[in-house]
C-alpha cells in the first residue's frame, strides 16, 4: 500500500536491547534480527518505537476496555507504579478465566489458584510488566 512508518510498541530485535547487558554485538547477528533490519532497509521503512507513551496513552485503558473493565473502583494514578481496581464482570475465577481466554482468543492459559470456583468480585490491572 505504499507506507513507509512502523509504530511500535515492544522492541524489533530480540532479545531486549539491556536484556543481556554486555552481548548485544551476538543478537544484532541471529537470524530473526538480521532478517528484520534488511526487510526494513530492503522497503525502505522506519520504526519508531513508543513503548511507554502508548502504555500511558491507550494500552492500558483499551486492555482493561477489551476485558469488560469499564469504570475502576479504585485508581491509585498515573505513574509507572500505577493501578486500577474494577468490579469483576463474572462471579467465579473458572468463569474469569473463560471470559479472558475468549476476549484475548487465546486456547490456553496457566493458573496457580486451587479452586475454580473461588469467587470473583474485583480485578486488579497492574501496570505493564508489572501485571
Amino acid at each position: 500500500m505504499g507506507h513507509n512508518c512502523i509504530i511500535h510498541h515492544e522492541a524489533l530485535t530480540y532479545p531486549y536491547p539491556g536484556f543481556a547487558a554486555g552481548d548485544e554485538q551476538e543478537y544484532k547477528h541471529w537470524p530473526i534480527n538480521t532478517q528484520r533490519k534488511n526487510l526494513l532497509t530492503e522497503y525502505g521503512i522506519t520504526a519508531i518505537r513508543i513503548h511507554g507513551s502508548a502504555d500511558e496513552i491507550c494500552i492500558y485503558d483499551a486492555f482493561a476496555e477489551q476485558l469488560g473493565l469499564i469504570k475502576p473502583i479504585a485508581d491509585n494514578g498515573s505513574d509507572i507504579y500505577s493501578h486500577k481496581i474494577f468490579a469483576s464482570p463474572v462471579p467465579t475465577f473458572c468463569e474469569c478465566l473463560r471470559h479472558e481466554k475468549k476476549v484475548i482468543c487465546t486456547s490456553a492459559y496457566r493458573s496457580t489458584v486451587s479452586s475454580p470456583h473461588r469467587p470473583v468480585r474485583r480485578n486488579g490491572l497492574p501496570w505493564g510488566g508489572l501485571g
